[in-house]
């Protein structure tokens, strides 16, 4: 049975994520180079979840940045045309991290830890110099937003506290079905400005500072 549900969104939180649109457009058009993992970069606090793991982000950067610099990326990224295309990339995307944390690791990679890197490895790379310039527009257009306490609460404001978000992290996140639950409200919410995924968690990290 599937029950469509109607969220009203706040006028004032709706118009704050309108007018941070400029900003974000401006920060994502800053394109870093990349020469070396340590231009993946990646925050220390995002690792502490992995206790138990030897140098995490080590493995994580060394995954991301053979990413980027292969070909085999560029190629795939160049190919992507829908939504649906970026969703089968994103899965094989995320096998692809799975095993190499495993091989590296001899830990699981458990799911919402995983969809947390891939998509912030996804961000990053729209932040850098790739290999074809087409492909940050390409990976901005459908990329994922990486969920934690910051973009859970502006959700929450945005639709006046009706999903309980406040305070929750992506750790909260346990299925597949909730973590795409989200990924498609964020999603909808921005096509109906006619702006990318991302720029919400661009306007979540930053209307603190408006």
């Amino acid at each position: 049975m599937r029950l469509n549900i109607t969220l009203e969104t706040k006028p004032e939180c709706l118009a704050a994520l309108k007018s941070a649109a400029a900003s974000a457009e401006e920060y994502f058009s800053q394109r870093e180079a990349c020469e070396t993992a340590e231009s993946i970069g990646a925050s220390g606090s995002m690792f502490r979840v992995f206790r138990n793991v030897d140098k995490p982000s080590l493995h994580y950067k060394n995954w991301a940045f053979y990413q980027i610099s292969s070909s085999e990326f560029e190629h795939n990224v160049l190919s992507l045309k829908s939504q649906d295309d970026f969703e089968r990339f994103h899965l094989t995307l995320g096998g692809s991290l799975s095993d190499y944390w495993q091989a590296k690791t001899k830990h699981e990679l458990i799911l919402p830890y995983k969809f947390k890197l891939l998509d912030v490895f996804i961000k990053r790379a729209c932040e850098l110099q790739l290999r074809n310039a087409q492909m940050n527009d390409i990976l901005l257009s459908f990329g994922h937003v990486p969920l934690d306490k910051l973009v859970f609460d502006a959700l929450d404001e945005m639709f006046s506290g009706v999903l309980l978000l406040h305070g929750h992290a992506m750790g909260k996140v346990k299925t597949d079905e909730a973590y795409r639950f989200y990924q498609k409200l964020i999603r909808d919410l921005m096509a109906e400005l006619g702006l990318p995924a991302l720029y919400f968690e661009y306007f979540a990290w930053n209307q603190r500072d408006a």
